[in-house]
């Protein structure tokens, strides 16, 4: 036990993500993928539906947010980065980047609302 974390103390956080940046990028763009499959189904009116929402999370999205976290989680398998490393970038970073997806409808929202012309005169 005393040999691993003398092993991960030699590889710092922003190290680790250059090192294995090929399989944490599953999980960075997993918001992404999920930010523009609910718009999709929303578009197609899936997610109003009874069952839509319940069909589309088992067919579509609980496939591939598997996939993707299997394959972020290989550095963590083969023992090459540490569990805590692991959390930040697989779970902590793809969830400040999902709520900066959130934001944006917020704000394009002003863009829009300037650009209608609706001042009368």
């Amino acid at each position: 036990m005393i040999g691993e974390s003398s092993k991960f103390a030699s590889r710092p956080l922003l190290g680790s993500a250059s090192r294995h940046w090929r399989s944490f990028i599953y999980a960075w763009a997993l918001p992404l993928f999920l930010y523009v499959a609910w718009y999709f189904l929303g578009a197609l009116g899936l997610l109003g539906a009874p069952n839509g929402a319940m069909l589309s999370a088992l067919l579509i999205l609980a496939p591939v947010s598997s996939f993707a976290l299997y394959k972020a989680m290989d550095p963590v398998r083969k023992r090459e980065v540490s569990p805590l490393q692991s959390v930040f970038w697989v779970m902590l970073v793809p969830f400040a980047f999902w709520g900066l997806l959130c934001l944006v409808p917020f704000w394009l929202l002003p863009l829009f609302k300037g650009s209608s012309g609706g001042a009368a005169g």
